[in-house]
């Protein structure tokens, strides 16, 4: 490239004078550096500080009209250094672009024509190269030269080292001649070292070292060129001829210009896209970032924690603390200053997030960020900037370079004991569950419910928020029991993120309803109901659900009822019991649900028989009212007891022979007087007795009908002959 660039010296020469570019006329300088501005090295001494979006900001002026400035690289005081290849100097402006040297350093004695610059972390040392001798040159701050180093320069090049960048371990020189190779010299050790890379049939110029992944960027007459770590290229950016290039302090891209071009292109490392383009309106020659990133004094490197996880990059579940971590490399062990802390939801970093705390560096120390939990899922990036005494006074962590993905929460589900009842309808809640997503609303879950019956599931129903939900659900269980619940949600932003809850359902048996079904009179052998009853499990109940036991209130043990009736209901209890006596007894049924429930009532049955021996007493229609005292036997019955169908016949003394068991509407017969002798006693003390509403007689039958039957509470004094009167009190009808 020393011929090209000599034969473009002359050119620009010739272009300068006739005035067919024009440029930019000089601006006032003792305008600050700001980070971030693009400084563009051009003919006639020039070179134009702009800002990141390209706006002209100042011209500085070195002075020497006929050179034209490549390489740059600043101090830690932020003073600017400009190589002068025509020149054969490096120029010095302070921080506000004044000139302070115009030939800093004067190598024109000595024949080397310095192309590029760059000062190790410390600036102890600062390297430079040149395309004339194979040298390698260091320079302290005061100017002063402190080694020559002699270097190899591969074959095809210009026989110099032409531009350097120094690696972070503040020995290793990458550098190139304008040949297909980019080499590297140890300068701590004074060593040559294996070549880094050969691009076949390039010719390579400026190149940058990228901190964090330690690729190297380089331009080249077949376009720019991105080398891993390891020298193997990785990505071709077909961008024609280019000459200078530097790193943009975002990380991700990088500036270029062909030699001598009008044009400066920014352009994304990751896709080869153009990202801007800057009209210098002269010929570029060489480029500089101020507070750029450097493999020797980078920015500031970064490790996020969180999560059981630490690196540049991490996947946290939503809801996870990270915090991040900083450290300042190369600087001085007194550095001090403030590292802020950010978080972004782009990588442009221009969406702010949250801010994770500005910490004050001691001694070069820098404590960790304050921890930021994120609840909804993206991809974060964060950023640590520097501001203080060490790396230009400023260092940034770059955007992006650490990555933050956050993903759906796992969702954690609790299990809930609740009550019911079989065969009602109930609401409870039926499982709890978290998200570590706060702002996750309940419309973004589902649940199905397993109520552990053999019923189909049913979607539950989701309230809450704030990252605490509930699921509730309606349910009938058909019996009583201890059931196991199953809830299942799902996150329906993420299927896979579900969660599960194991419930218990105690369900309490249903109560029962009865009501008593006792006959309000009976023989002395009972048979027929006792009791009815509902269950309000219904209509899930069966009737071998249930049992009952009857206690027949004269003193005896209990007899099992026979339960009957519909599965769900209405049921009947009924059973049989024969009595001793006649007389009134209190029934009591018991019913026993399978499931627990149990209840009781009670009902009177009169107990009564008829007269011993078969056959009955009659009374007068007349005189069968409940309360009424009655003569049931006697001489004088015809006059004693009133029929609604005339007088009796005299000879009735009113006990009838037949039917041995009397019923309503059968009729009934005797013979006159005694000829039928009635029972000889004693009589029952409840007794069954026919109303009748006529007697006649036929010859030697007296007759008539049974219009009801009563009970009567007898009276002592009863014999069978006529003149011991049977009395008593009607106390019941039968029928």
């Amino acid at each position: 490239m020393r011929l090209l660039k000599r034969g473009l010296k002359l050119a620009v020469g010739l272009l300068a004078s006739s005035a067919l570019v024009a440029q930019p006329l000089p601006v006032a300088a003792a305008t600050p550096f700001a980070i971030g501005d693009v400084f563009v090295g051009t003919t006639g001494g020039h070179i134009q500080q702009r800002s990141p979006s390209g706006a002209l900001i100042a011209t500085l002026d070195t002075t020497l009209a006929n050179s034209f400035d490549t390489g740059m690289c600043f101090d830690l005081a932020d003073n600017l250094y400009a190589t002068d290849f025509s020149s054969q100097a490096i120029t010095k402006f302070d921080n506000t672009g004044n000139l302070v040297a115009a030939k800093w350093v004067n190598t024109s004695s000595d024949a080397n024509n310095p192309e590029s610059c760059v000062w190790d972390g410390t600036n102890a040392n600062g390297f430079v190269g040149g395309p004339i001798v194979p040298q390698i040159r260091q320079y302290s701050l005061a100017g002063a030269e402190l080694a020559r180093n002699t270097v190899a320069s591969p074959a095809g090049g210009t026989g110099g080292t032409d531009w350097v960048d120094l690696a972070s371990d503040q020995c290793t020189v990458f550098y190139t001649n304008e040949s297909d190779t980019i080499s590297r010299f140890n300068a701590c050790t004074t060593t040559q070292l294996a070549d880094f890379a050969t691009i076949s049939g390039a010719k390579c110029f400026a190149l940058r070292i990228r901190p964090l992944t330690k690729e190297v960027m380089v331009a080249c007459d077949d376009g720019a060129h991105r080398l891993s770590s390891a020298g193997a290229n990785l990505q071709t950016y077909p961008l024609g001829g280019v000459f200078a290039l530097n790193l943009d302090r975002d990380g991700k891209s990088f500036w270029t210009a062909a030699p001598g071009g009008a044009d400066v292109l920014k352009v994304d490392i990751a896709t080869g896209t153009v990202l801007q383009t800057i009209a210098t309106g002269g010929h570029v020659w060489g480029l500089a970032v101020f507070g750029e990133i450097l493999a020797a004094n980078p920015s500031i490197t970064t490790s996020l924690s969180g999560g059981g996880q630490s690196g540049p990059t991490i996947t946290v579940t939503a809801g996870t603390a990270v915090h991040d971590s900083a450290t300042l490399s190369n600087s001085t062990v007194d550095a001090g200053g403030t590292v802020t802390y950010n978080v972004y939801s782009d990588n442009a970093c221009t969406v702010l997030v949250t801010s994770a705390g500005t910490k004050t560096v001691t001694n070069a120390v820098v404590p960790d960020s304050d921890p930021v939990t994120l609840s909804t899922t993206g991809t974060y990036v964060w950023r640590a900037s520097y501001s203080g005494d060490a790396h230009n006074g400023t260092a940034d962590s770059g955007c992006p370079n650490e990555t933050e993905t956050v993903v759906e929460g796992l969702i954690t589900a609790q299990g809930t004991t609740f009550s019911a009842v079989e065969g009602q309808s109930f609401t409870a809640t039926v499982a709890t569950f978290t998200d570590p997503d706060t702002s996750a609303t309940a419309a973004e879950y589902t649940a199905t419910i397993d109520w552990g019956d053999g019923s189909p599931t049913s979607a539950g129903t989701i309230s809450g928020g704030t990252g605490n939900f509930a699921v509730s659900g309606t349910h009938i269980y058909a019996e009583e029991g201890t059931y196991h619940v199953t809830v299942t949600v799902t996150d329906t932003d993420t299927t896979s993120n579900t969660a599960t809850a194991n419930s218990t359902a105690n369900v309490a048996d249903a109560a029962l309803a009865a009501t008593p079904a006792c006959s309000a009179t009976s023989l002395q052998v009972y048979n027929g109901l006792t009791a009815r009853f509902t269950d309000a499990a219904s209509p899930f109940g069966t009737l071998s659900d249930f049992s009952a036991t009857i206690n027949w209130g004269d003193g005896t043990l209990p007899t099992a009822g026979t339960v009957t009736g519909p599965n769900g209901g209405p049921y009947a209890v009924s059973g049989s019991h024969t009595y001793a006596t006649t007389g009134t007894f209190l029934i009591t049924t018991t019913i026993n649900d399978v499931g627990g429930s149990t209840i009781t009532t009670s009902c009177n049955t009169l107990g009564f028989s008829f007269a011993p021996g078969g056959g009955s007493f009659v009374i007068g229609d007349k005189n069968a009212a409940i309360g009424t005292s009655v003569t049931f036997w006697g001489a004088q019955w015809w006059k004693l007891n009133s029929l609604s169908g005339g007088n009796a016949p005299a000879s009735f003394k009113g006990f009838a022979e037949s039917p041995s068991t009397p019923a309503c509407g059968i009729g009934w017969s005797t013979d006159p007087g005694n000829s039928t002798p009635p029972p000889a006693g004693p009589l029952p003390a409840f007794m069954g007795v026919i109303v009748t509403s006529s007697s006649s007689q036929n010859g030697s039958t007296i007759s008539g009908d049974t219009v009801h039957i009563v009970i009567v509470q007898t009276n002592p004094g009863y014999a069978p002959d006529p003149g011991h009167a049977g009395t008593g009190t009607v106390v019941a009808v039968v029928c």
